[in-house]
């Protein structure tokens, strides 16, 4: 819910269309959405603007809306769907794009045949194995126990 209620909020979220900015209609995305105790975590490293007892879902900085934006974006795995088959493994683009208009990556890998996410600082987000392969509009949720960092 913490997640859900950051994205509605967000600058990239249109609440007449429920459409996300740079959304590619027809095509294929994953989305990996961190647990409550994760995006707690992530509060509190400075990811998300707030508090964990009092999180800031309309922020009105310039600044804190940018943070939604990016820790948003980065949990995206743009234009490509992935469930825990074991089949796709390596680096892989996320939405969010770099000062250079490059898509940031992370890694999909398989230790001990689970499903595990690594972003660039070496965080691991594993799959929360009860609730993963969501179906969406054209789209594969997956809830993971760590967020990611950009």
């Amino acid at each position: 819910n913490l997640f859900w209620n950051y994205l509605k909020n967000s600058t990239i979220f249109n609440a007449t269309t429920f459409e996300i900015t740079g959304i590619t209609a027809g095509a294929f995305y994953t989305l990996f959405v961190p647990n409550k105790a994760a995006m707690n975590q992530a509060i509190t490293a400075g990811l998300l603007p707030g508090t964990v007892a009092v999180p800031n879902f309309t922020p009105t900085t310039t600044a804190d809306k940018l943070l939604v934006e990016k820790f948003i974006l980065y949990h995206f795995l743009d234009k490509r769907t992935v469930v825990a088959n074991g089949n796709d493994i390596g680096s892989f683009p996320s939405m969010l794009r770099n000062t250079a208009g490059d898509p940031v990556t992370f890694s999909i890998l398989y230790p001990g045949g689970i499903f595990e996410v690594g972003d660039g600082y070496g965080r691991k987000a594993r799959m929360v194995s009860t609730l993963n392969n969501n179906l969406s509009n054209r789209t594969v949720i997956h809830l993971v126990d760590n967020y990611l960092k950009y």
